[in-house]
């Protein structure tokens, strides 16, 4: 809840409510949210947009974004479409899991901080979300279905006196 007030759109944090509640993404400890990229295989982003300025990450002559495992990608927060209605558009996307592997030869999973929200389409059942910056933590290997998470999307938050779920 903290994180979220930091967003400076009201617009944005009512439609992150769309975006989090398909198959309820998970949140983690710190306030962030785990959501998923679709990559090609070698990390580039499937597509690219040379018009877009990356102020974080490592960007190609096609203008695509290498996704590696560590890597925190940003863009200025005015360089993403705030338009729901706009269905392909501008800025960074993050997805469910359905929505990532539709298209991509490869998933990651990236944690994304609520305040760098900027906008959820309405198509896909709001299932993709356009941001400023997030950051690669690691390779798809399976869902995660917990509802929350550790700081580094972990599912294994586990009390260590007693080895139940926290």
């Amino acid at each position: 809840w903290e994180r979220l007030q930091l967003n400076p759109s009201a617009t944005s944090i009512t439609e992150l409510v769309d975006f989090l509640s398909y198959k309820e993404l998970p949140i983690t400890e710190d306030g962030f949210f785990i959501a998923y990229k679709g990559v090609d295989s070698d990390y580039w982003s499937v597509k690219g947009n040379t018009s877009t300025k990356v102020t974080q990450g490592i960007v190609n002559g096609s203008g695509q974004i290498l996704n590696s495992i560590g890597s925190v990608i940003e863009v200025p927060r005015r360089a993403v479409d705030d338009n729901r209605a706009n269905e392909c558009s501008f800025g960074l996307h993050v997805g469910s899991l359905d929505y990532a592997r539709s298209w991509a030869s490869k998933v990651v999973v990236v944690k994304v901080d609520p305040a760098d929200v900027v906008s959820v389409p309405k198509d896909c059942s709001c299932q993709k979300c356009r941001v400023s910056k997030y950051e690669v933590l690691y390779d798809f290997v399976g869902e995660i279905t917990s509802s929350v998470v550790s700081d580094d999307g972990e599912d294994d938050i586990v009390d260590e006196e007693t080895g139940d779920r926290e």
